[in-house]
Formats: structure tokens, sequence, C-alpha cells
């Protein structure tokens, strides 16, 4: 089925963090401005609340919030995939329909992330979600624990055949690379392509291997955008570009904080990367 938006996802799609106050609660101003980060940082799409969002910390309500934040503030400037994982299809067929009805272009999913499904589950798990997301594509999110549920190449292939509106495939178990690989050439022209994360660090070598892009946090929108837009004409043009000047940043958390706030995603003062504040006292429960 094509999908009804007639979107095709390539290119940046950054993962938008979900950004609280001191309090807790969510800072919906700060979500708007750091989507402005990304429009202007000329990315290809944006992802909420997927596992970067901090989904796990959210209530039903406040994700179906920032969906709702994250569409209305995107305008259709660029397209939006929201990340409708659910403990169970019930859950995960309600997070698709409320998507769909504010305007989503896609849907992102996890296997049931608590409860684990075996093979027949997870194939009425994801049959229920295509069916719920109205025509649009739906994206799998191939994970390592402890959200993730790992599916084996073959595993993957056989949800592909059985779920015609599964076009996409993000691939974050490892060996990545050599699965991705291994991905595109079982599923051939069943999936419109293949994303990998880990903030765009291998993006060169993922793109000579057949990827269609990368799905990192925003934090670094802006380098990423420029890095895939400088990296024109095929694996040789590919290694010509600039991707690589990313990674240093990437893989240093301080240095990353620190590229946000003068990026300008979020206020300044403000560190997405505080996540949600805990109860004082530590963990309860």
């Amino acid at each position: 089925m094509v999908a009804s938006t007639g979107t095709r996802f390539a290119g940046i799609v950054p993962i938008l963090q979900t950004p609280f106050d001191d309090s807790g609660a969510l800072d919906l101003d700060s979500l708007r401005t750091e989507i402005e980060f990304c429009v202007r940082a000329g990315v290809h799409g944006v992802v909420i609340p997927a596992n970067a969002s901090e989904f796990f910390t959210l209530s039903d309500a406040e994700r179906m919030r920032v969906t709702e934040i994250a569409l209305e503030e995107a305008r259709g400037r660029l397209p939006v995939i929201v990340s409708a994982n659910g403990v169970s299809s019930h859950a995960a067929v309600a997070f698709t329909r409320h998507a769909v009805a504010h305007g989503a272009d896609g849907i992102m999913v996890l296997p049931p992330y608590v409860r684990r499904a075996g093979e027949a589950g997870v194939h009425a798990y994801y049959e229920a979600v295509a069916a719920a997301a109205d025509g649009r594509p739906v994206i799998v999110q191939n994970a390592e624990p402890p959200l993730g549920t790992p599916l084996a190449i073959p595993s993957l292939v056989k949800l592909i055949e059985r779920v015609p509106n599964i076009r996409y495939v993000k691939e974050e178990v490892n060996p990545g690379g050599q699965r991705m690989s291994a991905l595109i050439r079982a599923a051939g022209e069943r999936l419109d392509g293949v994303f990998d994360g880990l903030n765009e660090i291998w993006l060169l070598g993922e793109l000579d291997r057949g990827a269609c892009g990368n799905m990192p946090n925003c934090a670094l929108a802006d380098v990423q955008a420029q890095s895939a837009q400088s990296v024109p004409g095929g694996p040789a043009g590919r290694r010509r570009g600039t991707a690589p000047a990313a990674a240093p940043v990437a893989r240093a958390g301080e240095p990353v904080r620190r590229r946000v706030r003068q990026g300008g995603a979020v206020p300044a003062g403000r560190d997405p990367h505080q996540g949600r504040p805990r109860p004082a006292g530590g963990a309860v429960g």
C-alpha cells in the first residue's frame, strides 16, 4: 500500500528530545524552539517521542501532547514520524491512531518492550499498527535491550513480507553495518530504506552499504544536515563529504551539551540532556 501522505523518508531525521523544566513538567516552549532549530538546520524530518525523547518517562497524555506540538510546529515544513511504542498492540494502536488523526507522516515502533512477544505476537502487533496507520509507512525500530527486542534478519524479512506497510527499518542491533547490508540484500524492493542511529558516527560507511539515512538525536542537527547535503554523487562523493567532522563531537558528552545550547536548540541555561528530574532522595519503587 502506498503511504497516504506520499512521503518517502531519507537523509538526516533526528529524534527530538523532550525538554523538561526544573519541576519535571514538559517545557513545551523549548520543544517548539527545538523544532525550529531542526527546521533551520535543514534536516529531512524529525521523530518524536522515541528513545532519545525519553518516551518511557512520559505519561500517555504527555506522549500525545508532545506529538501534537511537534506536528503543529512543523506545519508541513518537514515530515514528522511519530514513535508509537506500546507495551501491547492495544497501546501501540492507540498512539498510532492519535498520531494519524493529527497528521503524522509515518509511524515508528519497537516490538512490545515489557512483556516480550514471540514471532506470532510480533507479527500480530505490527499488523495492528499498520492497519491503524491508515496507509502511512511503518518503520520497525530494531534495537538492543533493555527497550529493544532484537529481531534476526530472517525474522525481519518474514515480518516485512507479512506486513507490506512496513517500508523502513531503523537497524540498531550490533554489528550494525553488517546487519544493514544483509537486510538490504534480503529484503530488496520490499523496503524503501534502512536507517541507522548512533548519532551519524558511521554515516559514510552506512551510506556506502546502501542506507537511506540516519536517525541521530537532534543535538548536532545543523552539522549533520550539512554533512548529508555535502556528499552527493554516490560512495565516491560521500567519501569527499564532511560527515566525519561530526563524529568527535558526537562521541563526547559535554561538547554535545555545549553544542546544543550554542546551536539554539533550547534556551541558554537549559540542558536538554539532563532528562526528567528525579525525585529527591533517588529512585522510588
